[in-house]
């Protein structure tokens, strides 16, 4: 196996998105920009770590380059579902569907296309088409169910699902949202507050649990039990969660810190970025953003995104304050 696919291997794995995508995007320009493969490496790791306008970039480089390599078909309808243009990925997940390899991540591209787009009947129908095996369709059955209102046959697969495979997180977060239907969205709180006293279960009913007060706008409840599940487990989507709900709860001071650290390790997240911003902008420090963007320049000088959120701040300070920053950076006050 080439030695610097092994290395892009290893800094995906290691969450290192920025590091990944810097690699492929030498690799891709040692080869005068037409390698096509190490186009649709680069296109992964920046949509993975949030940068989508460099991720459709690289993936319509690929596709102009080689739209027949199926490869650069999947990694743009990839970069352009997660960009939100899901009538337009739907087409090219259809078009990576005659190829063996990639039909089954083609097959469910385009299901998730036509779930965003509500259009549940041709999810019916394609999964019947399809002949998915139970243990795959019930899923795909369950949400157009839910979204044609016929909650009673959408429960059903999820607690047959159930039944086979106890605890499973995907039939829970299905039925959290086809009892909030049902029964109301306290109801629901009320249901899953008593299945995390349960001894023994398993984390994913406080996930739920959280999910579910944050809903309902219980911001407190939400964050006691986000704590709660920190103490248990430690995950970066956890810990993102956790720091949206701070940010958007009046708990900026709390979740800017938070926000700091997942920004070390994708700072590239658009999400992250906007989110972190906009705390510092409602507590009325955007100077501290300004010093940690210089921090996180000095730690990913490759991220030229992040200059145009120096740009940004520098708009938010205000020009009356441009004596004082040059100051604080000129002083080292930036790191």
């Amino acid at each position: 196996m080439n030695p610097s696919y092994v290395e892009f291997q290893s800094l995906m794995k290691a969450r290192c998105f920025t590091e990944a995508a810097a690699l492929a995007d030498r690799m891709a320009a040692s080869a005068g920009g037409t390698d096509v493969f190490w186009l649709t490496q680069l296109s992964m790791a920046l949509r993975i770590s949030g940068d989508m306008r460099g991720a459709l970039a690289a993936a319509r480089q690929a596709y102009d380059i080689s739209p027949s390599n199926v490869w650069s078909v999947m990694s743009l309808a990839e970069a352009l579902f997660k960009d939100g243009n899901h009538e337009e990925a739907s087409g090219f997940f259809r078009d990576a569907l005659s190829n063996p390899r990639t039909m089954p991540r083609a097959r469910q591209g385009l299901l998730n296309c036509l779930s965003r787009l509500s259009r549940w009947n041709e999810v019916l129908g394609l999964v019947d088409q399809w002949e998915l095996p139970p243990a795959e369709g019930w899923l795909w059955r369950s949400k157009a169910l839910l979204g044609l209102g016929k909650t009673d046959e959408a429960a059903s697969y999820c607690e047959s699902r159930l039944a086979g495979c106890p605890d499973n997180p995907e039939a829970l977060w299905m039925l959290s949202d086809i009892w909030v239907q049902q029964e109301g969205i306290d109801e629901s709180i009320k249901r899953f507050s008593r299945y995390t006293k349960i001894p023994g279960k398993p984390v994913v009913y406080g996930e739920i649990l959280a999910a579910l007060c944050k809903r309902a706008g219980r911001t407190d409840d939400a964050l006691k039990q986000y704590g709660k599940l920190l103490n248990v487990k430690t995950s970066p989507a956890l810990q993102r969660k956790h720091a949206f709900a701070l940010a958007k709860s009046g708990h900026e001071a709390e979740a800017i810190p938070l926000l700091e650290e997942l920004l070390r390790k994708a700072p590239a997240d658009v999400y992250l970025n906007s989110g972190y911003i906009a705390a510092c902008s409602r507590i009325g420090n955007p100077e501290q953003a300004w010093k940690f963007y210089h921090e996180l320049i000095g730690l990913f000088p490759g991220e030229v995104t992040l200059f145009g959120k120096l740009a940004r701040i520098r708009k938010l300070i205000g020009k009356n304050s441009d004596t004082a920053i040059d100051n604080n950076t000129a002083s080292g006050n930036n790191t």
